[in-house]
């Protein structure tokens, strides 16, 4: 049968120490059973029957298995589970085992993948690795009396897992609302980046103190400070952050926007009013806002956009910086900022936190009351605040938390950036630090920033109109493809399988459109397809050749509907930037 082608917490350290500790004191006993297999006791614990270790596998995995799930097994032991899942005949994609005793490596067979040892982070990376599509489907198995030896790594394991699964709803939800949006966007932010240019010509450009400010409700008690300052630094707005700044009188020298979506756009943009900020931008952006900014502009690229990257290289002759990011614009910033200087950052407002009932600061359009009724809506939890108390934050603000802390392990000289917020929650790895003493440390009152200022020659725009109109007659080849796909299979006479003749049509086609779609960027938009024709169309236990035919017919059938569906959007979108461009020319 054809399947389709497609074409495109709390501190880690701390609970590893704790549990490094314990495991120093396992008091490990061989013990044979009664049917003469070895068993063994961990600190009075048994791990295996110590009549039947074989039965007492088998039992347990047909009781708690789910193959339709991603199944963690906490205990591998002496490996009787393993067995019994190839005797269930389980696939290696659907086992992962954690084995926090390391002598038991030598009974790994290789058969299922496992961490061995208990570092929280190995085993979150290990359960991701395992996750396709942003799934949520994750069945946490506990082997006999591992809770019992293990308690506060089976609570950590349980917790990473119920982490995981929040944030990848976050993540599905994103992808899903935003992709036909980034699609146009990605399309229609190639003509400002060629006519602007790129980002990368501030790498390293400063070496002074930089400040990130984000909008949440702890920004507007470091505003006096910040304003006495302010011809001593870089000032930094993460998005919307613009407009509370704006009304106390404090304009940055860089506005940083990701958000594709039109409301931010409206509520945000669409009436600022600068002097001379300048403004930095992703692809995601939504395009009017760089239509509309009259001054200097900067683009750069999330570090998973190599494909849009290239592309523009190749076609506009554009040299675009990947920038480490996440689901926050303030992400961007922390990264922009190390990008921009090497001098030592700030981060004010990173609340990621409810703190004192708000949502963001005084003066940002999007501030609301976080009363009870609105943290319900939000799934809102506690988590440890900036001054080791309690705050209030959601799954949302949380991934932006997870976010800023795996930027923290790769970015340059983390040991100069520091988290001056004074309130919200505890952002691991990041040093904490009052923005007054900041201030006093680094910031020189006598020395002002100098802005990097050259001017530039006006781009000829024939010839981002001429690879725009060559990217439209790509686009028409790729539908022309699918629709000979979707001929061949109306065509298909046969109820249990798909005719020689439809199989290589199918095939076919599937390896010009990869090849066409090499050429364009459609990821963005092809990213739902892809979660739904992948996820939604598994067998669903026993199937008759006619079942199995019909949901296979379907997924294919979905999945070449919806890539014509995308491609034309596509056409429409590059026709609007034209029309912008042959505007542009008549100025």
């Amino acid at each position: 049968m054809r399947e389709p082608s497609l074409f495109f917490s709390k501190n880690a350290d701390i609970q590893n120490e704790v549990i490094d500790i314990y495991m120093e004191l396992l008091n490990i006993k061989s013990i044979t059973a009664k049917d003469g297999n070895e068993t063994f006791e961990v600190n009075g614990y048994l791990l295996h029957s110590k009549y039947n270790p074989n039965r007492e596998a088998e039992s347990l995995i047909k009781k708690e298995i789910d193959k339709n799930y991603v199944n963690v097994i906490l205990g591998f032991g002496g490996g009787y589970l393993a067995n019994a899942l190839v005797k269930e005949e389980i696939s290696n994609d659907k086992i992962l085992f954690i084995e926090p005793i390391t002598t038991f490596e030598s009974f790994n067979t290789k058969q299922y993948d496992i961490v061995f040892g208990d570092n929280l982070d190995t085993i979150q990376e290990a359960i991701e690795g395992k996750l396709r599509f942003f799934s949520r489907k994750i069945n946490v198995i506990c082997a006999p009396n591992y809770d019992k030896i293990f308690p506060s790594l089976y609570v950590n394991v349980l917790k990473k897992v119920k982490d995981l699964q929040n944030l990848n709803i976050v993540y599905n939800n994103t992808v899903r609302d935003l992709s036909v949006t980034w699609q146009e966007n990605s399309i229609r932010n190639m003509l400002p980046t060629y006519t602007n240019g790129s980002l990368n010509v501030l790498e390293k450009y400063y070496n002074c103190p930089v400040i990130v400010a984000s909008g949440g409700p702890s920004l507007t008690k470091q505003l006096n400070l910040l304003k006495n300052i302010r011809k001593n630094v870089i000032l930094i707005a993460a998005g919307s952050t613009v407009n509370t700044l704006i009304t106390h009188n404090i304009e940055p020298d860089y506005i940083i926007t990701i958000d594709g979506s039109e409301i931010n756009y409206d509520s945000h943009f669409k009436d600022l009013k600068v002097k001379s900020a300048e403004l930095m931008y992703a692809s995601t952006s939504h395009y009017k806002i760089q239509q509309n900014f009259k001054n200097r502009q900067y683009a750069f690229l999330d570090t998973r956009e190599n494909k849009y990257k290239e592309h523009v290289n190749n076609t506009l002759g554009i040299d675009l910086p990947n920038i480490l990011g996440g689901g926050s614009v303030a992400n961007f910033a922390l990264s922009i900022a190390r990008y921009l200087s090497t001098g030592p950052i700030a981060l004010i407002g990173q609340d990621l936190a409810y703190t004192e009932g708000k949502t963001h600061a005084e003066g940002n359009k999007n501030l609301k009351a976080a009363d009870t009724t609105f943290l319900t809506f939000q799934g809102a939890f506690e988590i440890e605040g900036y001054y080791g108390d309690k705050v209030m934050t959601d799954y949302s603000l949380f991934s932006m938390k997870e976010s800023f802390e795996e930027i923290m392990k790769q970015i340059e000289d983390p040991n100069t950036i520091f988290n001056c917020t004074e309130g919200g929650l505890k952002i691991m790895n990041i040093q904490q630090k009052s923005f007054e003493h900041f201030c006093h440390q680094f910031v020189n009152r006598n020395s002002e920033v100098k802005l990097y200022n050259v001017n530039e020659n006006k781009k000829d725009l024939a010839k981002y109109t001429s690879t725009a109109r060559e990217e439209i007659r790509i686009y028409k080849n790729i539908i022309l493809e699918l629709k000979l796909a979707q001929q061949a299979l109306e065509k298909n006479t046969l109820t249990t399988e798909f005719a020689p003749s439809v199989l290589k049509t199918l095939d076919d086609v599937d390896i010009k459109v990869a090849k066409l779609m090499k050429k364009v960027v459609m990821e963005r938009i092809n990213d739902p397809i892809t979660l739904d024709v992948m996820t939604n169309y598994e067998a669903q236990g026993e199937e008759t050749p006619e079942q199995k035919y019909q949901r296979v017919y379907e997924q294919n059938k979905e999945l070449y509907d919806r890539l014509s569906k995308a491609t034309e959007q596509s056409i429409q979108y590059t026709l609007d930037a034209i029309r912008e461009a042959e505007e542009l020319k008549g100025e």
